[in-house]
């Protein structure tokens, strides 16, 4: 965190990460369908592409739109690429999440997720499994002790998006096809080119924006947190 004013860094606060064991999750991407489940153990570390700041009744906010991508840097020609993803097929016998705990057997996962690659990183629990990204916004309270979590928007973005666009569902960027096969793990992705050759899911924050006629979802959504 920034102090403009003394120009110097207060604190730094992690995101947080989105608990699949609470929230369900469609991580199978060859199934045709909407198909949420709880996996224990399993997180989604949020990665704000955007952070937005706001004061109400006297108290500052910070909302995060909770994205996720990987990296990668080096050169393939120079034996220097490196990238932080561990992409696993459930369709081959004997695969295994990178834990051990997540399985064909015990998910009924039938194709690719791509992991984040949680052991070339300090700080992270190395008996959980981490995705990229959280499918979520999040609001926090920015105080002085660092920032405190207010809400968050769980599996609405999944749910809401399959119940208003079943058609377009999880397709790819370039592929307008449910559950179109591409070797990542969630909608949440952006719909810039893929490096490498490899697609990326357009999220469906992008999607609701992309034109008038895809913003109608989204009065449905907030009309749904309004409530809440």
């Amino acid at each position: 965190m920034l102090d403009l004013t003394s120009r110097t860094f207060d604190g730094i606060y992690s995101a947080g990460f989105e608990d699949y064991g609470v929230t369900p999750v469609d991580i199978d991407k060859k199934d045709d369908a909407y198909a949420p489940k709880t996996y224990g153990g399993l997180m989604g570390i949020r990665m704000p592409d955007a952070i937005a700041a706001f004061q109400a009744e006297g108290k500052t906010y910070l909302v995060t739109a909770n994205e996720g991508d990987a990296r990668e840097w080096g050169d393939e020609d120079l034996d220097t690429f490196y990238l932080n993803e561990d992409e696993r097929d459930f369709g081959d016998e004997g695969v295994t999440s990178p834990t051990g705990a997540i399985t064909a057997e015990n998910s009924g996962l039938t194709g690719k997720v791509v992991f984040f690659k949680s052991e070339d990183f300090d700080g992270l629990d190395a008996g959980k499994d981490y995705l990229f990204g959280g499918r979520t916004f999040t609001l926090y309270e920015a105080g002085a002790d660092g920032l405190t979590e207010v809400f968050t928007s769980g599996d609405d973005f999944e749910a809401l998006t399959a119940q208003y666009l079943p058609d377009c569902y999880n397709c790819s960027n370039d592929n307008a096809v449910v559950d179109d096969p591409a070797p990542t793990t969630t909608p949440w992705w952006t719909t810039a080119p893929a490096r490498r050759g490899r697609r990326r899911r357009a999220s469906p924050w992008a999607r609701w924006t992309a034109a008038p006629m895809l913003l109608w979802p989204w009065s449905a959504l907030a009309a749904s947190w309004s409530m809440t």
